[in-house]
């Protein structure tokens, strides 16, 4: 039996999938990723505060990395990491030259 077509909740993305996610969409718009999102949610929420970016620059930097063509299902594919993860800890970096997250997305001191 297939799976229905299940539509991503980017207002933006007009994908529709049963199985396979959107490339360009984060772990937190797409159904089959929500289990995922809540832990990564919950490793967010136990960084100290100090390590945490501001919520602001780390939605900015988000915006940057679904425009980015190595995001795969939410996963970079330079460094492998969760992008959501790494784009809410306050030192972290994009990983592609040029950094897509530019100055003005760091959160620093």
């Amino acid at each position: 039996r297939g799976a229905a077509a299940v539509q991503c909740r980017r207002a933006d993305c007009a994908m529709s999938f049963a199985r396979i996610p959107c490339r360009k969409c984060l772990l937190r718009d797409v159904p089959q990723g929500q289990a995922l999102a809540a832990l990564i949610r919950e490793w967010i929420d136990a960084l100290p505060e100090a390590r945490r970016a501001d919520p602001d620059i780390a939605n900015a930097r988000l915006n940057a990395c679904t425009h980015c063509n190595h995001l795969n299902a939410g996963v970079c594919a330079l460094c492998g990491c969760y992008v959501e993860f790494r784009a809410a800890q306050r030192e972290m970096r994009c990983p592609d030259p040029p950094d897509h997250w530019r100055n003005e997305f760091r959160n620093e001191p």
